[in-house]
């Protein structure tokens, strides 16, 4: 298992644009979290009923669309390639490929999520004192949700989900291009995952709400 992984892991770090769809997860994420928190503002003595540690995570939103592109770039290059013949002839067991395939691409998605997540939440930290946030604690009207410590549990919590789930993305990725095996239907199936089934669900409560 273990020449697998490595055969994998040395795959994954020679198709092209790996290092820079990590890296633009990492600035997409931040950059789009370091506008939300400034673009937001909590006047004094009106209410302000915003999570801050969720405006803070916004970018994670948009940076699950590298993500998703980087996921599927791996596996669909083999079947357009033809590799995947000889990886699988190297290694009959599909299942054993699959799971190492899954293990060499969620651990740059961590890692690169783990900066993205503490990046967006130092920015936050930066930015939203000045517009209003305090650090009290509890939710009052006037006020709205605090600016809580980046060690606070619920923080933590938060900034933890965001990691496993930008990783549970890439899974799902991976899942639809071995499904599919063509790069831009696996792309355009998660997508619509993503961005357009919540955007129609959301329509759809709207409307039978009015």
């Amino acid at each position: 298992m273990n020449g697998v992984r490595h055969a994998e892991w040395t795959k994954l770090r020679t198709v092209p644009g790996t290092a820079r769809l990590l890296a633009a997860t990492i600035v997409l994420t931040v950059a789009v979290s370091t506008a939300a928190a400034a673009a937001t503002r909590c006047p004094v003595g009106t209410g302000c009923p915003v999570d801050t540690a969720k405006l803070s995570l916004t970018g994670v939103q948009f940076g699950q669309a590298v993500v998703a592109i980087l996921a599927t770039a791996g596996i669909t290059s083999e079947y357009s390639t033809g590799m995947i013949r000889t990886t699988l002839t190297a290694m009959p067991r599909r299942g054993a490929v699959l799971a190492a395939k899954a293990a060499v691409t969620t651990g740059p998605v961590l890692a690169a999520g783990a900066v993205a997540v503490a990046g967006s939440l130092l920015a936050g930290r930066l930015i939203l004192p000045g517009h209003g946030f305090t650090a009290d604690h509890g939710f009052t009207a006037a006020r709205g949700f605090p600016l809580l410590p980046a060690a606070d549990g619920p923080v933590l919590r938060a900034a933890a989900g965001s990691v496993l789930y930008l990783a549970l993305i890439a899974l799902l990725r991976l899942g639809i291009a071995t499904a599919v095996r063509d790069s831009a239907m696996a792309i355009g199936v998660v997508l619509a995952l993503l961005y357009l089934f919540p955007l129609a669900g959301g329509l759809l409560i709207r409307l039978r709400d009015a």
